[in-house]
């Protein structure tokens, strides 16, 4: 099993992004985050779903931010509004790039900057500010 998209190709505030049976029964852990290829990795298992003997690894490519743990239950993966992109691209203390103006960067920023929230069994939020796409795979992407 192998699935990738990019975020641009879903519509702003979509839940369960990843269609997910149960969002809130899967167990989530933070497989590697690297920080100089701006790469996270997050590998769920669901001890619920019994044809499901191993993981789903879920890559996320041009990671600019997470904040959140590195381990919890519920993988409820959510795109964030417009709003939620600016707030968080702002924390970041971003406000140019390669010299566009500030209307050209905001765009840029709207068009190219997905949030993704992940809401938690426990209701909290692990938020991840990202460029690209996300990757879903049963292949351990640690092998290789």
């Amino acid at each position: 099993m192998k699935s990738s998209v990019r975020f641009v190709d879903i519509p702003f505030n979509s839940q369960n992004i990843l269609e997910l049976p149960d969002p809130e029964d899967w167990t989530c852990r933070v497989w590697r985050y690297h920080v100089s290829h701006s790469e996270l990795v997050i590998r769920l298992s669901n001890k619920n779903i019994p044809f499901l003997d191993q993981s789903i690894y879920v890559c996320l490519e041009s990671v600019y931010y997470f904040q959140g743990s590195t381990g919890f239950v519920g993988a409820n993966f959510t795109l964030g509004s417009p709003e939620d992109i600016v707030q968080t691209w702002g924390l970041l203390g971003q406000s140019e790039r390669d010299g566009l103006a500030i209307d050209e960067y905001r765009q840029y920023v709207l068009e190219e900057i997905r949030v993704v929230k992940i809401m938690t069994a426990d209701q909290a939020a692990i938020t991840i500010l990202t460029e690209g796409g996300i990757a879903v795979t049963d292949v351990n992407p640690l092998r290789y």
